[in-house]
């Protein structure tokens, strides 16, 4: 949980006041970002992982290197604060 949040925490310094972090798996954090261009989706890709890897966790005061695997996806379907809202809720319709 330690490392969880430090990632989060990391992670966290580059998101907008619009962007949401949450964890969709035990270790995988997803990120929605409103307000960007698919073109921006690499750079931004790029900065995450080297925040995350550009320093050392410490766990039990031992310091620990985070290995990170990122990718980054498009929608341009329903509006994002929608899914936001409907994952919240638990529901698939409305």
């Amino acid at each position: 949980a330690e490392v969880c949040r430090w990632v989060a925490d990391q992670l966290e310094e580059l998101l907008g006041p619009e962007d949401d972090i949450g964890r969709v798996r035990t270790d995988t954090f997803g990120l929605l970002l409103r307000g960007r261009t698919p073109e921006e989706l690499p750079e931004f890709t790029q900065r995450s992982v080297g925040l995350v890897e550009s320093e050392s966790c410490e766990v039990y005061s031992t310091e620990v290197d985070i290995p990170v695997r990122a990718s980054s996806a498009v929608w341009e379907g329903e509006h994002a604060d929608r899914l936001v809202e409907r994952a919240v809720r638990g529901t698939s319709e409305d």
